[in-house]
């Protein structure tokens, strides 16, 4: 029971992150097309980054210390850019979340 709802912490919390990263790069540009291209560009690299080296079915996953330390590094990047696009406050309980979400992947043994 604890492993599914940590699994789904980690889907809300990658959601989250594409919604922050999306939302920052849109907030770059005041030029109409420039906020779609920014915001599509970044959130393409985080997802892209995402799928080759974190997500589970990959065939160049990392694993271990590397994988903690680049969800550590994707989580905080979404920290930062909810707290551009959002405020601190949800930019706080991002990343509240994500290290709890980290602490429990760890102690489950399933990071």
């Amino acid at each position: 029971m604890l492993i599914a709802l940590n699994h789904t912490l980690a889907l809300a919390l990658e959601i989250a992150l594409v919604i922050g990263v999306f939302r920052f790069g849109y907030g770059l540009s005041d030029h109409a097309v420039l906020k779609w291209v920014l915001a599509s560009a970044l959130t393409g690299c985080v997802v892209g980054l995402w799928a080759v080296l974190a997500a589970p079915k990959s065939r160049s996953r990392l694993d271990g210390a590397a994988l903690a330390g680049f969800k550590a590094a994707m989580y905080a990047i979404g920290a930062g850019a909810v707290f551009v696009a959002f405020g601190p406050w949800p930019a706080l309980a991002f990343a509240a979340l994500a290290a709890l979400h980290m602490a429990l992947a760890t102690s489950l043994g399933i990071l």
